[in-house]
């Protein structure tokens, strides 16, 4: 009978192979509670990034037509105080007054 290579896992011992499960899920346990809490960190990250940038696409989108409604109320402003002003000039000029 010729004598079998012994691979280096069984010239460690019997009590490796019998411990090598148990070690194995006590350092999966270990890597998903330390795991667990980044991920949801990130996650709770990523949610917040998302939200603000469809906050900021939002107000990229509005900032145009509020600068237009600002700039139209400017200008209708003031055509109104031209044209009350042309409007007392009129009647003071029906009435034969000079202002």
């Amino acid at each position: 009978m010729a004598p079998t290579r012994r691979s280096r896992h069984e010239s460690v011992g019997v009590w490796f192979e019998r411990d090598l499960p148990d070690a194995s899920y006590r350092y999966v346990s270990l890597f998903n509670s330390c795991a667990e809490p980044l991920v949801s960190e990130h996650f709770s990250r990523l949610e917040s990034i998302q939200r603000a940038e469809k906050n900021i696409n939002k107000l990229r989108d509005d900032l145009p037509h509020n600068d237009h409604r600002e700039r139209q109320s400017a200008i209708d402003e003031e055509l109104f105080d031209l044209v009350s002003g042309f409007e007392a000039l009129k009647i003071d000029k029906a009435k034969g007054e000079r202002p």
